[in-house]
């Protein structure tokens, strides 16, 4: 029987969900977990690739030793990796060579406020209706913002939250029916409405974080892969550790320190990465103004503005997430989902163009054309989404 070492990191834990946490100016909504590991037999292969990668970046991108991926900012993600520079796009594109088939990797993504919104509604059998009125509930939180509304919530008033968020909802479905593309959202907007008229919530609900969320993902990706025989190794985090060893039921599972394990500096990174990417689409779809409220809103064109190298990057990370490793458990979310499933849509849309003589039919196509017709793609995949969560 193989042996399998896992190695554990995140981005973007908010220890506790507060005004403190949200306000912040570097707050972003998901809670993103990464496990990458491998047959022990493939340690020398792995360990010999990631000497190469080390020599070549370890100047530009180590911090106090070791990789980290705040070394790469934000910013250079603004619209995704076509606002790369040529270096952070060959450091990626090495990075992601260091993946194939034989490499294990499982990601966590989870709304915070999903997190609460779910605890408020745990009284309530899971089905199809409250999945959609949960869905519905966060969405209108994080893509309206109403402050009122969220510092009820954040301050743990729940009886108070349940009525400013009936009121907003009432006022949403008024400014909602004069705009088509709204339809849908006010048949989710009413049936919500209606709901709360008779809910009780539930108010013995914790703001503070709890780790076992990623490892019951975790546990179900093993259980797929039929991994039995493994060594977990989670960077300095007594939380996680515990957590880690309630769920999985093991002894097998070690605090590390990451300068001294390159294993956990590679999930390090890919954390890292689908962050800047997963904030940097959130960004993207925000409400710019009233005006974009009343529009169908098109992803800026610079999204698609793509040289041939940021073109087969996102080809690799397509090949890591969907092709080396096609596990149904291998992403693990919850219900609200919008950020992961637009990123999916790029992956697929970029996809479609797979082969690299390809990346010519798309550059003559031009950025105008994309824009508009990723818009298939992306409402494809969130009918889709839709159809499994609410119908």
């Amino acid at each position: 029987m193989n042996t399998y070492n896992f190695y554990y990191d995140e981005s973007s834990h908010s220890r506790n969900i507060n005004e403190k946490t949200f306000y912040a100016h570097n707050y972003y909504e998901n809670f993103i977990a990464t496990i990458i590991g491998w047959d022990s037999n493939k340690n020398e292969l792995m360990a010999s690739r990631f000497e190469k990668f080390s020599n070549m970046y370890k100047n530009d991108y180590c911090k106090d030793g070791e990789f980290k991926s705040q070394t790469i900012k934000a910013k250079n993600f603004e619209f995704g990796f076509a606002s790369l520079n040529k270096h952070v796009t060959q450091f990626l594109h090495d990075y992601f060579s260091l993946f194939d088939s034989d490499i294990n990797i499982y990601v966590c993504c989870i709304s915070k406020f999903e997190y609460i919104i779910n605890q408020l509604l745990c009284q309530y059998p899971r089905n199809n209706l409250i999945n959609a009125i949960e869905y519905t509930i966060v969405k209108t939180i994080l893509v309206y913002k109403p402050k009122e509304l969220i510092n009820a919530i954040l301050n743990q008033d729940y009886n108070s939250f349940i009525k400013l968020l009936k009121y907003f909802l009432m006022q949403q479905y008024k400014n909602n029916k004069k705009i088509p593309h709204k339809n849908n959202e006010n048949k989710n907007i009413f049936s919500v409405i209606h709901f709360l008229n008779y809910i009780k919530p539930y108010t013995k609900i914790s703001h503070t974080w709890n780790y076992k969320i990623a490892l019951d993902g975790f546990k179900l990706y093993l259980k797929e892969k039929q991994i039995i025989d493994y060594h977990l190794f989670i960077d300095n985090e007594i939380n996680t550790k515990e957590s880690a060893m309630a769920v999985l039921k093991t002894e097998n599972i070690s605090n590390c320190d990451s300068k001294q394990y390159y294993q956990i500096q590679l999930a390090d990174l890919m954390s890292g990465i689908l962050l800047k990417l997963l904030s940097s689409i959130n960004n993207e779809r925000k409400y710019k103004n009233s005006d974009s409220y009343h529009s169908l809103q098109y992803f800026n064109e610079k999204w698609f503005e793509l040289n041939k190298q940021s073109f087969l990057l996102y080809q690799k990370l397509y090949d890591i997430l969907f092709v080396y490793d096609n596990s149904y458990t291998k992403v693990y979310t919850g219900i609200y989902r919008d950020d992961l499933n637009v990123l999916k849509s790029l992956l697929m849309y970029f996809h479609s163009y797979s082969y690299e003589e390809y990346y010519e039919v798309y550059k003559k196509r031009g950025a105008k054309y994309h824009s508009k017709e990723f818009m298939k793609t992306l409402n494809q995949v969130f009918r889709e989404d839709f159809d499994i969560t609410i119908n």
